[in-house]
């Protein structure tokens, strides 16, 4: 009965997949327009899939044991920040290239934050 239930768990993840892919060349969309569809499924439907499946499982006693994750890469991130706008003035770095730098350093661990969210709603008891 398991194997049933991942077949119709993936089978249900891939339709939405299938569904805008379909969409797209039915549409029979330039470069432009599959570009903007591309887009769209990376930018937003992507992440809500990913929210939709986290909150199934997320209750407000693991959000409260999860709170230091968000707040230590908020905090190292600002440390980042100040550090590379120190550095860059001791070192005259151009303006425009500061900037690029710190936001290079404060963004730079964006999609390993999910990680170890990830990992402690996975292995909460209420998650099997």
């Amino acid at each position: 009965m398991a194997g049933m239930e991942y077949v119709v768990t993936s089978t249900q993840a891939l339709a939405k997949v299938v569904i805008i892919s379909a969409a797209g060349y039915m549409l029979h969309l330039n470069k432009a327009g599959l570009k903007l569809l591309a887009d769209v499924t990376i930018s937003i439907l992507t992440p809500a899939l990913l929210f939709a499946k986290i909150t199934k499982s997320l209750d407000r006693q693991m959000l409260g044991d999860l709170w230091l994750v968000p707040v230590l890469y908020v905090v190292l991130g600002l440390v980042g920040l100040v550090w590379t706008r120190w550095g860059g003035q001791r070192m005259r770095l151009p303006d425009g290239f500061r900037r690029l730098c710190s936001v290079a350093v404060f963004f730079s661990n964006v999609n390993i934050m999910l990680i170890p969210i990830i990992q402690g709603i996975a292995s909460s008891p209420d998650s099997r």
